[in-house]
């Protein structure tokens, strides 16, 4: 598949590869070797010949590898690095494919802002999640390789330490919005400024990154536990 941190700067190719993350997808400063996505006219979105609304029955498990740069030293850098934190519902999700990786769009109703414009409070906005639906003959998994096989088949790909967004999921994140055009996208959306930048709220009620991800310094326990805080004392009102 997450996508911490500043202006996501990568060029077309590279920056897709180092996002997946995730998240949506999906977007890097701090955590990730900075560069910048840029539209291609040349690279379709081909989500709409994906259907639409859920995942494919079978998840295909890929491993990624993520390069940490300036990762923050405490909680706080942590906060700081992206224009918006907040925590909200995913209410729905679609396939965004860009350039043979999978993507994923979901649309999350905010509930809370902690940092950054306080009126996106109750508003849904767009968050691209690194991960999900794609066509087999689409989908490569390095810029470099030939599609994994020659078919027309809906597969659900899953990057190591990233999950994929649901329906009903309450999440969290840290992100930095995109420019117009990324990933051939026309909406406006936000991503992760780099993996293990968003949360989702387990049984326990806490918001923890995906299993799996394990942060450089080892420290998701604490930052886990800090971010959770920091959602439960910020009023609703």
């Amino acid at each position: 598949m997450l996508a911490f941190l500043g202006e996501i700067l990568m060029n077309k190719k590279r920056g897709i590869a180092l996002i997946l993350v995730s998240v949506v997808l999906l977007a890097v400063v701090y955590f990730v070797m900075p560069s910048t996505f840029s539209a291609n006219e040349n690279s379709q979105n081909k989500s709409s010949e994906i259907i639409q609304g859920s995942y494919a029955a079978s998840k295909t498990q890929m491993s990624w590898m993520v390069s940490y740069y300036y990762y923050p030293k405490n909680f706080q850098e942590l906060i700081q690095s992206g224009h918006l934190v907040y925590s909200g519902e995913v209410v729905g999700v679609q396939p965004a494919p860009y350039d043979n990786y999978p993507m994923t769009l979901a649309k999350v109703k905010v509930d809370k802002i902690i940092r950054g414009d306080s009126n996106l409070k109750g508003q849904i906005i767009n968050v691209l999640f690194a991960g999900g639906d794609i066509k087999e003959n689409d989908f490569k998994s390095t810029m470099t390789d030939s599609p994994i096989a020659p078919s027309n088949k809906t597969i659900t790909v899953e990057y190591s330490g990233t999950k994929l967004p649901e329906n009903g999921d309450k999440i969290a994140g840290i992100m930095n919005k995109a420019s117009t055009g990324t990933n051939g996208i026309k909406d406006d959306f936000w991503m992760f400024v780099a993996p293990g930048s968003v949360f989702f709220k387990d049984d326990d009620n806490l918001y923890k990154r995906p299993k799996g991800f394990k942060s450089p310094d080892n420290n998701d326990q604490t930052i886990n536990k800090s971010l959770t805080q920091l959602i439960e004392e910020k009023k609703t009102s």
